[in-house]
Order: C-alpha cells, then structure tokens, then sequence
C-alpha cells in the first residue's frame, strides 16, 4: 500500500494529472527556430519531461529510503556507511537532474 501511495504521490508531483487533462505532446515544435524539442517553455510541459521529472522524483525518494534504512544496519558500519553514501548520491542526482531540467525550461 505504501509503494502505492508513493508511485500516486511521484505521478502527481511530476505533472502526470496535467499530462492526462491537456493531451501533453511528446515534442514540442520551437516556433522560433522551427526544430523539434522535447522541453517546453515555461508555461506548458511535454511527456518527455513529466517522465524525466518522475524518474528524478523516485532517485530522491529510492535516495532518502537508502539513508535511512542506513541506520537500521548499525551492526555492520561498513554496509551502513555505504548505503548511506549511495542514498546521498541518489538524492544528489535526483536534485541535479530537477535543477537540470529546470534550466532548460528556462531559457
């Protein structure tokens, strides 16, 4: 059920309910070069991206899991710290890939 919860929570936090309501495109035609891109300006949102956003979404979320299910194995430090270690990074990925995808709907 918590599993459940959190895929609900991912989908509605990455623009799914948007994508299902407006017909989201994949591609988005630029209109001022005329090439094709999977990022949409700042006021719409593509497929591409909801999808992107939701797996960066799930890195933080598998990242904050990881750290904390680090404490449970207090036993073994050396399993501890690299669960730890790896939770970081995923966290770290999932926020650079959001700032990632941010800046090039920017601008």
């Amino acid at each position: 059920m918590l599993i459940i919860i959190i895929a609900f929570t991912i989908f509605v936090s990455a623009g799914g309910v948007y994508d299902i309501l407006n017909s989201a495109p994949a591609l988005v035609v630029n209109q001022n070069t005329g090439e094709m891109s999977s990022v949409a300006d700042i006021n719409g949102q593509t497929l591409t991206e909801s999808i992107f956003s939701m797996i960066m979404i799930t890195f933080m979320f598998v990242g904050l899991f990881a750290a904390y299910r680090s404490m449970g194995v207090a036993y073994d430090r050396r399993k501890a710290n690299t669960m730890l270690i790896l939770g970081i990074a995923m966290i770290l990925l999932g926020i650079s890939g959001s700032f990632y995808l941010l800046v090039l709907k920017s601008g």
